[in-house]
């Protein structure tokens, strides 16, 4: 009985022992059950591993991640560059949330999408850079790829990708933007898209197309290397540069569409730009380079004054202006190639060349104008490089020297005309006169023509060895100016009052300058007559030439002086003299009215042209013209000293010989310091030396009173 209660209360131990561990059992079971299940809601993540396969139907499925910093994970993740996810993921929250991805080594990495969107009103912030196959449809919240600087790129390879409008007015918008693949890619109608750090369009893409307003805030150098057209609004922002390597085409429609190059952009470069419709503009300190072709076939064109242009490719043309584009701003025309213009340029401010410019190509007849709209624009060269044809000035300031059609080309005024424009043509002969020389003149065809009125006080002309045509033989330091204003007419001096000729001939740049002097400039004059020497007409040539032209005196004066005459310089012996004052030589005082002059006198007693003064001297028909040989000098020592004219007779040049065409009695005295009543020749009586005037042949119509020694001929 005992044993039997014992073995029953055993029994019934047994099984209340068994019952609670059955029940331990399935309460284990059950924490173990929803452990895991707890912890599978906790990660959120879509891991896929190695056999695992996720497919979407044609329909397409959509995956919503929920929660922040989801994940695309396991041995065999979705998201890799070589297994996209398929179909669409939408990250969606209401509360702020990160964007997340692939996640693979314990990081975030860049997760690849066939379709992308977000949703809900909460800010999505990307954790890393994103690629997009298909379409990409942002709603809700604000996106944020600055935080943590995410590159988006739209890798389409077929088909049409529209960029999502990602824009400061629903986050960040873009902070680097890829668009690559070989689908075109497309900023839709309505929609804004901005980048603020950088933008590439590589060539494997297809062609790009706004159609909306494409901001480019870059900061850092961007770039195009497939074709752009932009049909709604493009606004270069940033101080990043942009650089396309393929075309660019402005076609918009629509109130302010158009490619707008705004205040702060970095340069911009094109390869290819053509506005062919709505506005293309440049503000103020902007900067474009164009290293290929620049069409205009509609719309406007609007380029600030302080803005700059560069055609910095090879042989490229210039866009001519006109009614829808007025002018460049500082233009400047370099690079590696001839630049050909294909019409009327006009500039604004500044100009700067570096490359040979032809505004006359083959037909036509183009005007390159410096507009100088602020007074201060200015036209510069490097090298010897020139601009063909017309260039023109206007708005001009007297007494600034403005250059033209090359560097060594400029003009300046005492009084400025409205308008005033050169027309070089190198290898050219000069058509406005009758007795142009291939020996002795440049073959360089400059025309002047202006607008109003004005006054020349310095001209410099620049010319090249390749100008000269092959017979030519005379000696470039004695180049000079003159007028050719009629095909009929020789051409005649041009004079400025007590100017003189500086010139640069014997290495390049080879130029002559003639300015200085306080005397009458050089007046231009609307009639076509030539005017006086001291007159230019308009569409007269400027000629330089070495071919003795007629020395003129301007006022009484010592024969050394550069001021007595009407060129500015002393004559030589290729020069023939007309004197119209009392002109003295062999005298160091002031007299007859004259100031002194303390340069040495000519030295008769050189052998050849050397010696000479003049080829020959013509005293004219005028009261009070007079050639005084004087007999004082104290350079010359004592003895005979000769004042001559050439001995010699050159081809080319007028008889030698001294020519008194002064019929006027003489009722002076030349041994005096008074002009008064002087005419004809006096020599003076022997002094500090004995006085002689030399001649190959005298021709005698007045008075000549000698009082030492005249010498006619040589002996042979």
């Amino acid at each position: 009985m005992n044993r039997t209660k014992k073995n029953l209360c055993r029994t019934n131990l047994e099984a209340k022992m068994s019952r609670k561990q059955h029940l331990f059992g399935y309460l284990l079971a059950l924490f173990l059950i929803f452990a895991f299940g707890f912890s599978e809601i906790l990660a959120q993540n879509f891991t896929n591993n190695t056999g695992g396969t996720y497919q979407v139907g044609t329909g397409g499925g959509t995956i919503r991640m929920r929660s922040s910093g989801g994940k695309f994970d396991g041995t065999a993740p979705y998201g890799t560059a070589s297994n996209p996810v398929p179909g669409t993921v939408i990250w969606y929250c209401d509360n702020n949330m990160n964007v997340g991805g692939l996640y693979t080594g314990g990081a975030y990495q860049p997760t690849y999408y066939t379709n992308l969107g977000t949703n809900g009103t909460g800010v999505k912030t990307f954790l890393e850079d994103v690629y997009i196959a298909g379409s990409y449809n942002p709603q809700g919240g604000n996106r944020d790829y600055t935080t943590n600087s995410v590159t988006v790129t739209y890798n389409g390879t077929t088909g049409n990708q529209v960029i999502a409008g990602e824009n400061t007015s629903n986050g960040t918008g873009y902070y680097a933007l890829v668009l690559t693949g070989g689908s075109t890619k497309e900023v839709g109608s309505g929609t804004t898209a901005s980048v603020s750090y950088q933008f590439t369009l590589d060539n494997t893409s297809g062609a790009m197309t706004n159609n909306g307003t494409f901001n480019l805030n870059n900061t850092q150098a961007s770039t195009a290397s497939a074709n752009i057209t932009n049909n709604g609004t493009w606004n270069f922002n940033g101080s990043g540069t942009f650089t396309s390597s393929a075309d660019f085409t402005n076609s918009a429609s629509g109130a302010g569409g158009g490619v707008y190059v705004n205040s702060g952009a970095g340069n911009v470069t094109f390869t290819n730009f053509a506005n062919n419709n709505g506005t293309f503009q440049t503000a103020s300190g902007t900067t474009v380079y164009l290293t290929g072709s620049f069409t205009q076939s509609g719309g406007t064109i609007d380029m600030n004054c302080a803005s700059n242009f560069h055609y910095s490719g090879g042989a490229q043309t210039i866009l001519g202006n006109g009614a829808n584009f007025a002018s460049y701003g500082n233009l400047f025309l370099e690079g590696t190639g001839a630049k050909t213009a294909g019409g009327n340029v006009n500039v604004c401010n500044n100009l700067t060349v570096s490359q040979e410019v032809d505004m006359a190509p083959g037909t036509n007849d183009y005007i390159l104008t410096m507009l100088n709209t602020n007074g201060t624009g200015s036209a510069t060269y490097t090298g010897n490089v020139e601009v063909r044809g017309k260039f023109r000035w206007q708005n001009m300031t007297a007494g600034t020297a403005y250059t033209f059609n090359n560097a060594n080309t400029q003009v300046t005024f005492s009084s400025v005309p409205t308008w005033f424009q050169l027309d070089v043509r190198q290898q050219t002969t000069p058509t406005n006169l009758n007795n142009f020389s291939n020996s002795t003149d440049i073959k360089r065809s400059i025309t002047a023509n202006f607008s109003g009125t004005g006054t020349i006080s310095a001209l410099r002309l620049y010319y090249e060895d390749s100008d000269k045509d092959a017979t030519y033989n005379a000696n470039d330091s004695l180049l000079r100016f003159a007028e050719g204003y009629s095909s009929t007419a020789n051409h005649q001096k041009l004079v400025r009052g007590g100017a003189t000729y500086t010139r640069n001939v014997s290495s390049a740049p080879k130029y002559v300058d003639y300015g200085g002097g306080s005397g009458s400039g050089i007046n231009l004059i609307a009639s076509a007559g030539g005017g006086s020497v001291y007159e230019l007409s308009d569409g007269s040539n400027i000629v330089l030439t070495a071919t003795p032209l007629v020395i003129v005196s301007i006022t009484n004066g010592r024969w050394t002086n550069p001021g007595t005459w009407d060129v500015g310089y002393v004559p030589t012996a290729n020069d023939d003299v007309e004197i119209r004052h009392v002109v003295w030589t062999g005298i160091d005082q002031a007299v007859f009215g004259g100031s002194a002059w303390t340069a040495d006198e000519v030295d008769g007693s050189i052998n050849g042209d050397a010696g000479a003064a003049a080829n020959s001297i013509t005293i004219a028909n005028v009261s009070g013209a007079t050639l005084v040989i004087g007999n004082q000098d104290q350079t010359m020592g004592t003895g005979e000293r000769i004042f001559r004219t050439r001995l010699v007779p050159v081809t080319g040049f007028s008889s030698p010989g001294i020519y008194n065409l002064n019929t006027n009695a003489n009722t002076g005295d030349g041994d005096s310091g008074s002009a008064t009543g002087l005419n004809g020749i006096w020599i003076r009586p022997s002094g500090q030396f004995t006085p002689v005037l030399g001649t190959l042949q005298l021709t005698n119509n007045g008075s000549i009173m000698n009082k030492s020694i005249l010498e006619i001929g040589i002996c042979q």
